[in-house]
């Protein structure tokens, strides 16, 4: 680890920079090498509500509950948690496949949070992929500030990505254009689409007679045996 965490902080962009660095470390400035990756970053909407709601203690403790729902959702499909930002995360992944799913799962799982007050849970999700930086363990570059942003463009439970994303994942999700947008720090308009998702219903139960370890068809053994 080139910087220490104490040195960290998030900028408004959601992409991590160090201000400071320690007398131990001058490098904490330096991009070590870069790679081509997803790059996701999700935040729950209305987390300052949320913890005016609840008080300092419960609400704290209501962030980590949020945190580690956006930690698993991302884990289990393949990313990796690069760091919290508060109230969400920045996270890294090998393909634009993973970066969707975790997205829609995300939401998924965010809607299983507990309500406060009448305001449900809603996340907002952007994502994008090209050559970012690699300092430390923390990432940089373009695709990292566009992500933030396109998260930061996106409505309650909307999940926004660059077109690019869909043009290389070649994904079956149902995708809707949202046109060309103006992102802030951008040199360029970015392509976008947003990604359609709905909640998983629970299945309705089996009927009882196809529920245990066999199916209720008498004689279809000797039926068959008599075919032989």
């Amino acid at each position: 680890r080139l910087c220490s965490s104490a040195s960290r902080s998030s900028s408004s962009a959601g992409v991590g920079r160090s201000d400071t660095c320690t007398s131990r470390n001058l490098r904490c400035g330096a991009v070590e090498g870069s790679r081509v990756a997803s790059v996701l970053v999700v935040d729950l909407v209305g987390s300052t509500e949320r913890l005016v709601a609840l008080g300092d203690d419960e609400g704290n403790r209501d962030q980590v509950g949020v945190l580690d729902a956006f930690s698993a959702a991302i884990t289990e499909a393949g990313g990796r948690v690069i760091k919290d930002m508060g109230d969400g995360v920045l996270a890294v992944f090998d393909s634009v496949r993973q970066a969707v799913v975790a997205a829609v799962e995300l939401q998924r799982a965010t809607i299983g949070l507990p309500a406060v007050g009448d305001q449900p849970p809603r996340a907002r999700v952007g994502v994008s992929v090209g050559e970012v930086g690699i300092r430390g363990d923390d990432l940089v570059g373009l695709p990292v500030v566009e992500a933030a942003r396109l998260g930061g463009a996106a409505a309650a439970g909307q999940i926004l990505v660059s077109d690019v994303v869909l043009a290389l994942g070649r994904l079956e999700v149902a995708a809707r254009s949202v046109g060309t947008l103006e992102l802030k720090g951008l040199p360029e308009p970015v392509a976008a689409s947003e990604v359609q998702w709905a909640p998983v219903t629970s299945r309705p139960p089996l009927p009882s007679g196809l529920v245990g370890t066999g199916l209720p068809f008498s004689g279809l053994v000797d039926a068959l045996a008599a075919l032989d």
